[in-house]
């Protein structure tokens, strides 16, 4: 085998642990294939990808600095820089409000020294354990950042878990080709990755690459968080479009270049009708799933703008209360889900789903959540 065909049986292995969302062995096989053959943007801008899937965005966009010194005008190159900025600037800000302990409590520490491996953390509203191969001091860092969004969401909905929520925190390196495909989130993003359940469950998986990148932790439990009492709340009736817009849009910021696909699936005809937003997103092909959380978030930030969050809470309180989903909305909204999403796409092109009047904001609010969700 020469040097060409020995990078390329790397590059093969790196594009097929990706797609499986392993990322971590993705970025030592593309390391390997580069060691060989140093000459090829296309990987460079591979490597890239893989390590934006785990939060190094400066590892990511060195990547494609090496790329574009191959190839200066190389397109992909140029628009994963633009997106991976973007991204690096949104998850570093949602951290900042956070300060966190780096030391894990004496009490943890003995625990993890005697038994060699993660304890239970037990809190008010949850119980967070790790796998062996989870390292205490991300199981600390996750622990205060669920014990801060219990409290912050919790205010926000004004609903708290009835009892504990069983939270496990899963190495997805580690698992076989079986268990992948098995516990696999339809809705996979980046390095960290949830499902929660009704019963009071939350799963996380990672492809856990050095230090956690904080920022996609705090999004992801804030994402699984809001699924948990949006479920509480509606007694399980909640639209899907409704649960995973409202979850995506309290985890993180909608961004610039997710806008720009919404307005590209708006052009091209290609946004769902309402009855498909009906539908579980897991069982939608690749491409229809991926429309669908766009829109779906993007007309859920519509919604809160306009209404504030306190309308929110009320449609799915009317609904686990036994009224329909129609009837609920009329009451709450004042028109149905598809008329009002109507009005909405409207306003995509022109980039605008803000026509609130912010005046009324109060400014003495702590920005963990922007000011217009109170309103």
């Amino acid at each position: 085998m020469n040097s060409t065909q020995a990078a390329e049986a790397h590059f093969n292995l790196a594009s097929d642990s990706f797609q499986r969302g392993c990322y971590v062995q993705a970025i030592q096989h593309y390391e390997k294939g580069l060691e060989v053959d140093p000459a090829r943007p296309e990987a460079f801008s591979d490597l890239s990808k893989a390590f934006e899937m785990v939060g190094r965005w400066d590892d990511a966009l060195d990547c494609l600095q090496d790329a574009l010194k191959l190839r200066a005008d190389y397109p992909v190159a140029l628009r994963r820089k633009e997106r991976i900025v973007e991204e690096k600037q949104v998850y570093e800000a949602l951290i900042h409000e956070y300060t966190l302990d780096p030391q894990p409590p004496n009490n943890l520490l003995g625990e993890y020294a005697a038994s060699g491996s993660c304890p239970r953390i037990k809190r008010k509203y949850f119980v967070l354990e790790c796998e062996d191969t989870i390292p205490l001091k991300t199981a600390w860092f996750l622990c205060q950042l669920i014990d801060k969004i219990t409290r912050e969401v919790g205010e926000l909905f004004k609903c708290y878990p009835p009892r504990e929520v069983s939270i496990v925190l899963e190495d997805f390196e580690l698992h076989d080709e079986v268990e992948i495909q098995k516990s696999k989130p339809v809705n996979s993003t980046f390095s960290f990755s949830g499902v929660s359940d009704y019963g009071g469950h939350i799963r996380l998986t990672t492809s856990l690459y050095g230090e956690p990148n904080l920022g996609l932790l705090l999004a992801l439990i804030r994402h699984e968080w809001v699924h948990l009492l949006v479920d509480l709340l509606s007694r399980q009736q909640c639209p899907s479009w409704f649960n995973e817009g409202l979850a995506q849009i309290l985890a993180r910021p909608f961004m610039q270049f997710e806008r720009a696909r919404l307005r590209e699936a708006h052009r091209k005809r290609q946004l769902l009708g309402v009855d498909e937003l009906q539908q579980q997103f897991g069982n939608m092909p690749p491409d229809r799933r991926r429309i669908a959380y766009l829109q779906s978030t993007g007309f859920m930030e519509y919604l809160v703008h306009q209404n504030g969050i306190s309308p929110i809470c009320d449609f799915l309180r009317h609904i686990g209360n036994g009224v329909a989903n129609g009837a609920a909305f009329q009451q709450v909204f004042g028109g149905t889900d598809e008329s009002m999403m109507d009005i909405w796409k409207e306003v995509i092109d022109r980039g605008k789903t803000r026509h609130r009047n912010h005046r009324a904001r109060d400014p003495g609010r702590r920005q963990v959540f922007p000011r217009w969700l109170y309103a």
